[in-house]
């Protein structure tokens, strides 16, 4: 008998599973398929952060799959001959293995692109479910919550536009440890929930400092709530796991340390302060079919396109709800208080009212100026808003709850269903291959790895001057040469557009009279390809003193 029982509980456990399964696949069809095609033909986003995002992670694979003369993963083949180029943008290095496995199948750079884009919305869904599966809440709560975390149209709209930023599964997965951790306090645990904040970090920059302030202030509402029950046991142990942390980090994060310190790449704190969310920020909706929420024609901010934090009306109602019953919640899970509370410490430290905000004095540690797109917080910030909203639907959905109250709450579904769709924005992949392969046939057949491409197109306008400098990035990756072009979010001292061969040579004079490159440009050949009309290159040498 007892056996029996143990089938049908795993029966019933993989059947589970098995919804889950087909509900990502539903989900990827509405939301996703109209992204990437139906054939995935086009590629999320525009033929900048795309392709470099696309152009990091090939770099990646190369240098830990192929070894093909890459010696240091931070020194890169654009910007030559500075060094040190990775580090002026995230690196992948906590993702760039879903993209290496289609790529070692076989598959090109731009089909692992999406491939790996795909995977990271499929790992943020999965994370979700498994903690709230260690809630033991039910499957429709489970499906919801791990839907709003995967599937919500922020996270959806920056994997069109940063998708450096969609690996998110570590914060779900933090957290399970954590309340593992809260049970069990044993220093497996405690190490495994520190890892997997390191992991966040290898995996983007920008996503890990998020956390890290959603953490600091979960531990701030914990301890300004519960001081008398902290204990110097617990805090030398949560000490000892952050010294943990900050040793997996290290090697990731001195190349930017020396990159900010030492050579000065900063953001004015004028620049941070205006990408600090507002009340706009979080009433901004440019999905498809926005039924409430600022539209995108109405919303007048500064980088405006940064400034989508919109959850959706039933989560933001649901998150309000427990903030005014919260003893609801305390009920439930003592721990939940703490979360919520840091859901708030987070919008209050990072709002901006009026020009002022609390987020200045965080500007006085080092380093943290070099995070400038603050509003990217939503992203972590859905985490919590995913977890309340399951919290509330496994404790109000209940069988015996009043019809009316299952419509309305069905009606907000299908709102949030609604405007959770974003408009397909993409480009052709078969386009960005071809822009490569023109390229590559004005090369000459004998080119050396020694030489250095430069790219001169006129056509061009300042505007869009990444157009040119990925195109070369892209196709120097190809080949296997240095370029002196180069694009990413910062650019390294004194270098410069390079629109005519008259910029070329002053731009290597001036780096040969540094001291520091004279080595680097010595007696190698330069190659420029110029695009004197549209699709009409030609290539030829200059010469390159030695």
């Amino acid at each position: 008998m007892q056996s029996e029982t143990v089938i049908k509980l795993r029966a019933i456990k993989y059947k589970d599973y098995f919804i889950f399964l087909i509900v990502f696949i539903v989900a990827y069809a509405i939301y996703l398929m109209p992204i990437f095609g139906l054939n995935f033909e086009f590629i999320p986003g525009d033929y900048g952060d795309s392709r470099l995002n696309n152009y990091f992670l090939e770099h990646a694979y190369i240098w830990f799959f192929r070894g093909s003369g890459i010696l240091d993963f931070w020194n890169a083949q654009f910007f030559y001959p500075h060094e040190n180029v990775i580090a002026y943008s995230d690196n992948h290095l906590g993702s760039f293995l879903f993209y290496s496995i289609p790529r070692l199948l076989g598959f090109s750079s731009y089909t692992s692109y999406q491939l790996w884009m795909v995977c990271g919305v499929l790992l943020n869904y999965w994370s979700m479910i498994l903690l709230l599966r260690f809630y033991k809440f039910n499957v429709i709560s489970v499906i919801i919550g791990a839907l709003i975390f995967a599937f919500s149209a922020i996270a959806i709209y920056k994997l069109e536009t940063h998708s450096q930023t969609i690996y998110r599964f570590a914060l779900p997965l933090f957290w399970l440890f954590h309340e593992r951790y809260l049970k069990v306090p044993s220093y497996s645990n405690l190490f495994a929930k520190n890892s997997i904040l390191a992991t966040q970090f290898y995996i983007s920059i920008y996503t890990g400092y998020f956390m890290i302030l959603l953490i600091l202030a979960y531990y701030f509402v914990k301890f300004c709530l519960n001081k008398k029950n902290v204990s110097r046991t617990v805090l030398s142990r949560e000490m000892l796991g952050f010294i943990f942390f900050l040793i997996i980090i290290f090697p990731l994060m001195y190349p930017y340390i020396k990159l900010s310190i030492v050579s000065g790449h900063s953001n004015p704190i004028g620049s941070v302060l205006e990408m600090l969310p507002r009340v706009e920020s979080y009433l901004f909706n440019p999905a498809s079919f926005p039924i409430f929420g600022i539209s995108w024609g109405s919303l007048d901010l500064p980088m405006k396109h940064e400034h989508f934090m919109y959850f959706g009306i039933l989560p933001i109602i649901i998150i309000l709800f427990f903030s005014f019953n919260y003893s609801t919640l305390s009920l439930l899970n003592p721990d939940w208080i703490n979360l919520l509370g840091a859901y708030w410490v987070i919008v209050l430290m990072t709002f901006n009212f009026h020009g002022y905000s609390l987020y200045e004095f965080l500007l006085c540690f080092p380093g943290v100026n070099s995070i400038r797109a603050v509003a990217r917080v939503g992203l972590v910030l859905l985490f919590p808003v995913a977890l309340f909203t399951a919290v509330f639907i496994n404790k109000y959905m209940k069988k015996d709850i009043r019809l009316r109250w299952k419509l309305l709450f069905f009606v907000g579904l299908v709102v949030l269903a609604i405007e959770s769709k974003v408009t397909p924005y993409h480009f052709s992949k078969n386009d960005a291959m071809q822009r490569i392969s023109n390229l590559t046939e004005s090369l000459p057949n004998d080119l050396s790895k020694n030489t250095i491409l430069v790219y001169l197109n006129p056509n061009v306008t300042s505007g869009k001057v990444y157009l040119t400098e990925l195109d070369v990035m892209t196709l120097s990756q190809h080949v296997g040469v240095s370029t002196l072009n180069g694009y990413s979010g910062r650019t390294p001292h004194g270098h410069i557009w390079l629109e005519t061969v008259e910029d070329v040579k002053s731009y290597i004079s001036t780096l040969r009279a540094n001291g520091e490159f004279s080595n680097s440009l010595s007696g190698r050949p330069v190659l420029v390809i110029y695009e004197s009309k549209p699709n009409v290159f030609e290539s030829y040498y200059i010469e390159n003193e030695k």
